[in-house]
């Protein structure tokens, strides 16, 4: 259970069937400085969740016996708390199943684990602003490099190839201006003429995008230099 005096490190949970994978991510959180435990089945989550806590839920989808969308579909309405997928599962349709299950993150093996932990850690920020009363957001705006958008305020936004390599070109250097030249070779490297036009559609197509999501990007154009990201407005 999320509370708001749980300031520090969150205790972690790790469901996972395979047993080196398990290991590897106990070894790897516990050295970290994270409380964690870990399980192989559905079956021996819920046993253990009698009388051991859980705030953020590492769930691996292809388990034996209950399947891992059940079991975060099951959590999410169990209890409150974190539920970060990591699975072998990648295609579209699977991940949006796993957000629509609960999930907060969807993570695809092979997964590198100070990602892993960035999320973690992201996520843990949310719960807590969450669950005090009166308290902002303290996420910071963040970009995977599946081309998922996290907001300051825990919004998700999944993005097309191009607006993601735009947005992690101003995300870089927040408040910096870059121009549209830098962006037009970032997006179309192999282009023989330099055409900004082309730039300004997929910016406008990602904020399009955003807006029909309820999320404002804090991203300023500076007439005749280019784009800034400002990560600290609202």
């Amino acid at each position: 259970m999320v509370t708001p005096e749980q300031n520090t490190l969150p205790q972690l949970v790790v469901l996972e069937d395979h047993t080196d994978l398990r290991e590897e991510m106990l070894d790897y959180l516990t050295s970290r400085g994270y409380a964690v435990w870990g399980v192989g089945s559905a079956e021996a989550l819920y046993k253990q969740l009698l009388h051991k806590p859980m705030d953020i839920l590492l769930a691996d989808l292809c388990l034996p016996g209950e399947d891992g969308l059940e079991v975060i579909e099951h959590i999410r309405a169990l209890k409150r708390c974190g539920i970060i997928a990591v699975t072998a599962r990648g295609a579209r349709e699977e991940r949006l199943e796993g957000m629509a299950k609960g999930a907060d993150y969807y993570m695809v093996k092979p997964v590198d684990l100070a990602e892993l932990e960035a999320n973690i850690q992201a996520l843990w920020r949310n719960l807590i602003g969450k669950s005090e009363p009166g308290a902002g957001s303290a996420v910071p705006w963040r970009l995977t490099g599946q081309g998922e958008l996290y907001s300051s305020q825990g919004q998700r936004c999944r993005l097309s190839e191009q607006e993601r390599q735009v947005l992690e070109e101003l995300m870089k250097n927040p408040g910096q201006i870059v121009s549209k030249h830098a962006l037009h070779e970032v997006l179309f490297p192999h282009a023989k003429t330099l055409d900004t036009h082309r730039v300004d559609v997929v910016v406008s197509r990602l904020r399009r995008r955003l807006r029909n999501e309820q999320i404002e990007l804090p991203l300023r154009v500076v007439f005749g230099k280019g784009l800034a990201f400002h990560h600290d407005e609202e």
